[in-house]
């Protein structure tokens, strides 16, 4: 049974206050995807969350999300989705049977009883098993007991109420924080409200011959090299590009085989070259300048690090004018102060669990825009701070995500909620 498992494709991504969704770069990335799938021919195509990168998706990304869903139909596999957190689940669970009959099995709104879609093969049935992203208390509430005490304890009963036939091959599909023990998933950066909450143990999903984690943008097996995460599409962050862009060749479509029942899982990536990879350029601003001048990298977009002492008079401006004439684009200036091994982002990392929340957000607004914020400005960012932490605390859905729009809209990442 072959089939590609994607996730955090994030249709309508804002990259400092860059589109990528009307800059293109989605949309090549769709194209290229649908023609991995024509060409490996898979009897599935699994979602594992966060197809926008809002509840209210903007009419560009649900064009592009369902432009790109019909054409995956008519490609032939079997297409299966499920919400992540920031989906939401009832826009994804709209029409939800009659786009089965279609070949698109979705699965938003958590539900006692899991939506499944089982498969043949030479060696028989697959079922898929589609866990929309859940909190404890609405497995309570789909399950009709207690809420449990805990995201492990959810799973275990959620999963143990479920009709499985283990002597055949199962796949669960799901968009959650998985860990092993202590040992948590690398994140990639761009992930949003992920910290310590919500974390479940590997070993409640034992069992399953795969298990298609969406929710981590970085690719990687936790626990088990069959419990994976697919990672994003795209870089959505500077920090997923690595030191320098080579983050961007880590990314890909992730093709997954499964043979007889207790064989091993054959797992592989297709790469993709993404239509502007991000890059991270170290440097004065005399050495980048001079360094790009002579061995420009065309198309990119662009993160510079200034390590002068000061900030050069119209650095940003000098930067933008010749990243754009090599066909590139300057999304974001920082300055870096190095002394004895450090600078301020290491520092700012160093010290941030001992640090309040809104201090700690201030100290990245100066670190971006090199000022503190004044006025209304200093006021949101107190006023998001508090949110974050009251509601993060409380587990509360609905108002964690006003709290996180409201958050990028201080931190100048998007406008205003």
């Amino acid at each position: 049974m072959k089939f590609i498992h994607l996730s955090d494709l994030h249709f309508g991504k804002l990259l400092h206050g860059l589109s990528l969704t009307e800059a293109g770069d989605q949309r090549h990335w769709a194209e290229e995807c649908l023609r991995v799938v024509a060409l490996e021919k898979p009897q599935a195509v699994v979602l594992a969350g966060d197809i926008y990168d809002r509840s209210q998706p903007s009419g560009e990304a649900r064009a592009l999300a369902g432009w790109f869903l019909t054409s995956l139909c008519r490609l032939g596999p079997r297409v299966l989705m499920i919400a992540g957190n920031h989906d939401s689940a009832e826009n994804v669970d709209y029409l939800r049977e009659l786009l089965a009959g279609e070949g698109l099995h979705v699965s938003g709104v958590l539900r006692g009883a899991l939506d499944h879609v089982t498969l043949e093969d030479a060696y028989g049935p697959v079922t898929f098993w589609l866990l929309p992203y859940f909190f404890p208390a609405r497995v309570g509430e789909a399950l009709g007991i207690p809420a449990p005490p805990g995201y492990t304890e959810a799973a275990r009963q959620l999963l143990a109420a479920q009709d499985v036939d283990w002597h055949r091959r199962n796949v669960l599909v799901a968009h959650q924080l998985v860990l092993s023990g202590t040992d948590a998933p690398v994140p990639g950066g761009s992930e949003t409200m992920v910290g310590g909450l919500g974390q479940i143990d590997c070993q409640a999903l034992d069992g399953f011959d795969y298990v298609a984690l969406g929710h981590i943008h970085r690719p990687q097996s936790i626990g088990r090299r069959e419990v994976n995460y697919c990672g994003a599409p795209l870089c959505y962050h500077f920090d997923e590009a690595g030191a320098g862009a080579e983050g961007n060749d880590r990314l890909g479509i992730q093709v997954v085989t499964l043979g007889q029942k207790g064989t091993p899982v054959e797992i592989r990536r297709v790469p993709v070259k993404p239509l502007h990879p991000l890059r991270n350029i170290t440097g004065s601003l005399a050495e980048i300048v001079q360094r790009e001048t002579e061995c420009p990298v065309p198309g990119a977009y662009i993160h510079a690090h200034l390590t002068d002492e000061t900030l050069p008079e119209h650095a940003q401006e000098r930067l933008r004018t010749l990243f754009e004439s090599q066909g590139s684009r300057l999304l974001l200036v920082t300055r870096r102060i190095f002394g004895g091994g450090s600078d301020e982002s290491a520092r700012l990392g160093a010290d941030a669990e001992r640090q309040p929340l809104d201090q700690l957000f201030e100290a990245y607004y100066q670190m971006q825009l090199d000022r503190l914020p004044e006025g209304q400005e200093a006021e949101l960012i107190r006023e998001a701070a508090g949110m974050v932490e009251e509601l993060v605390s409380a587990g509360n859905e609905v108002d964690e995500k006003a709290a996180e729009r409201l958050l990028r809209f201080a931190l100048r990442q998007e406008g205003a909620p």
